[in-house]
Parts: structure tokens; sequence; C-alpha cells
């Protein structure tokens, strides 16, 4: 079983203190935002792929090339900026519900 990351852990600890719709919407947010971060992790292990490999020669097989490479860019920037809104979703969600330490808030703060 793997276990669970800080923020997983800060996040389900606050999310107990919530009323029940409001937890199950916030680990809902939550499980997306984990989806998200594990598909943008596969989209850069392809662009990582892709630049360790010369272009193609032929003007066609180029172009896909660069197509393919752009619409990889643009999901990962789409997921990106979801996540982006997420997390700040759920930043305000779970504000103050962590008792004396906000465990959301300290695990953001952490490398300040």
């Amino acid at each position: 079983m793997a276990t669970k990351s800080k923020l997983e852990q800060a996040i389900e600890r606050q999310a107990r203190d919530l009323p029940e719709a409001q937890r199950e919407l916030v680990l809902s947010q939550f499980s997306t935002y984990k989806w998200n971060k594990r598909r943008m992790d596969e989209l850069q292990d392809q662009l990582k792929l892709m630049d360790r490999q010369p272009p193609p020669a032929d003007p066609a097989a180029y172009k896909t090339f660069v197509q393919h490479r752009k619409a990889i860019t643009s999901e990962r920037t789409q997921l990106s900026n979801a996540n982006n809104s997420i997390s700040s979703k759920l930043f305000m969600q779970l504000k103050d519900t962590g008792g004396e330490v906000d465990e959301f808030e300290k695990f953001l703060h952490q490398n300040d």
C-alpha cells in the first residue's frame, strides 16, 4: 500500500472537521487534483522522451511531431491551470480547520 503524502494527510485530517457534504466535495476535488498531477507527470515524461530524440527530417513528419508536442504541452498547461484553481478552492475551504496549527497552510509554507 502506498504511503500518503504530507499534503494528502493534511487534507484528510482537516476534512474530518467539515460538514459531510463539504468534506465529500473537498475529497472529490483533491482526487481530481491528484489525477491531474499524475497525468501532468505522464505528459512531462512524454515531452522528455520527445526531447531526447532528434526531430523527424521529413517535413510532413516534422509538422506532425510539432503538432503532437503542442497538444501535449497544451494539455499539461490546462491541467496545471485546473490544479491551481483546485488548490486555491481547497485552501479556502480548509483554511482555519486545522486547530491551532493549520496543517494545510503549514504544508504550503514549509519551504518559505
